[in-house]
């Protein structure tokens, strides 16, 4: 089995050492599917993507962990992505209230227009001025 070897700054030894870890055998993999007549091609897959998640192991006190922990072992790029992810969102919120108001000002007052004198405040219905209940609803005017 090659090995995979890769640089990263240990947390248990505190300085930079080297990691390694298990790689897959593509050429035993090529050569199984070659007999096999490609047969062999989707486990070889699933092997790479086993090798791909295997852990590093510290060459110097064993501490293990992927690629991604080991490069920002303190979390400070996931802090920065989640800080920058936060002003995007507000930002976007701040963009949506503006067009909202945009909208609203140009639009008018949409939903409930105002309704014309003389008329039921309810359902609209036209009612001449002596009347004093709607004869559609019902309501007083």
């Amino acid at each position: 089995m090659p090995v995979e070897q890769a640089q990263f700054f240990c947390v248990g030894c505190q300085q930079n050492r080297l990691f390694t870890r298990q790689g897959s055998n593509n050429l035993v993999h090529a050569l199984v599917s070659l007999f096999l007549c490609g047969l062999w091609i989707p486990v070889w897959i699933l092997a790479s993507m086993n090798a791909a998640n295997a852990p590093y192991f510290c060459s110097q006190c064993g501490l293990a962990g992927n690629a991604a922990t080991l490069s920002d072992p303190y979390g400070k790029l996931a802090k920065q992505k989640a800080e920058r992810r936060e002003e995007r969102r507000e930002k976007t919120a701040e963009k949506l209230i503006e067009y909202k108001d945009k909208a609203a000002g140009l639009l008018g007052n949409i939903t409930n227009p105002p309704k014309p004198e003389g008329s039921c405040q309810r359902c609209g219905e036209m009612n001449d001025s002596s009347r004093t209940w709607c004869l559609n609803c019902g309501a007083r005017l």
